[in-house]
């Protein structure tokens, strides 16, 4: 029950990052800034719980593989999102129980019921429908604008997979050798910050001004950032506090798909985006999909 409970608290924090972060300024580093921010909140929660710095070899191996899939998720997230609605793409990369259990299947043999099985299969359709609206069905075909949207929100869909599986299983490993949330997410965001600047540093047209442009990105959005920093914290933690209490990850993922009909409202009120109704009846697929897997898990 109470993995229930922490899974369905991340997924209403989970989209206020987006929301929060939408806006006219350079996407890439604002997604850089805001998770640079979550690195002093979990040093604090470490050293306020006195939970240990030391982390072992086995975690520490799964800290870099989910820092590297958050860096292929936070710069999906920030591409897809310069041109393409919150209620469009937040679906897409948020996707990922099916493939989660697909990884599940192939690499540990990990059995489904039919049951199990359609409520992904409802899952896919309603993002499907959500992306293309309701004439996929009438008309079979997919709409072609913002490819590059499409890629970067398939990238970050790709990332979530890798960095959900990594932290389920550092989360899952014997007791004496399992790390804090806290310091977990220290050393991992700690990690991908680094590489998400070393890849803005060298991407940049001038790099001597690279630094100082952050600096007035952050002094100019602190309040955005801030907020969008907490509250992504608050919602990975609760997630890795669902996964230490063996919480099974394709569960754990599909619980949290109550993030998506939380975006398409919050994008209606807060961002004015069109057609929501619409896409708001698609989530229902996605939520009794994440119903159907939480049941016949």
């Amino acid at each position: 029950m109470i993995v229930t409970i922490y899974a369905l608290l991340s997924a209403i924090f989970h989209p206020l990052r987006d929301l929060v972060l939408k806006g006219k300024e350079p996407r890439y580093d604002l997604y850089l800034l805001a998770v640079a921010g979550w690195v002093p909140i979990a040093g604090i929660q470490t050293l306020i719980t006195q939970s240990s710095w030391q982390m072992a070899d086995l975690t520490f191996y799964y800290c870099i593989l989910s820092a590297f899939g958050n860096l292929l998720y936070y710069a999906g997230i920030a591409f897809a999102l310069k041109k393409g609605d919150i209620s469009v793409y937040f679906p897409i990369f948020r996707s990922s129980p099916f493939l989660i259990a697909f990884v599940n299947y192939i690499l540990w043999d990990t059995t489904y019921k039919p049951y199990f099985l359609i409520g992904i299969a409802l899952i896919i359709f309603g993002v499907i429908v959500i992306y293309n609206g309701w004439t996929v069905i009438k008309k079979g075909s997919f709409r072609k604008e913002n490819k590059s949207s499409i890629l970067f929100a398939l990238m970050a869909l790709l990332g979530s997979v890798i960095y959900f599986i990594a932290d389920a299983r550092a989360m899952q490993v014997p007791a004496e050798i399992k790390p804090a949330p806290s310091t977990y997410l220290f050393y991992n965001l700690l990690f991908c910050t680094l590489l998400f600047f070393i890849i803005g540093f060298g991407a940049s047209k001038s790099k001597l001004r690279y630094i100082p442009n952050l600096f007035i990105i952050y002094k100019k959005n602190a309040v955005r950032l801030l907020t969008a920093s907490i509250t992504d914290y608050i919602s990975y933690f609760l997630i890795l506090l669902a996964e230490s209490m063996n919480g099974d990850m394709v569960l754990v993922n599909s619980l949290r798909l109550w993030d998506i009909p939380i975006s398409v409202i919050l994008a209606k009120f807060i961002l004015k985006e069109k057609n929501i109704m619409s896409r708001l009846t698609a989530t229902g697929f996605i939520l009794a999909g994440s119903i159907l897997v939480t049941i016949y898990k």
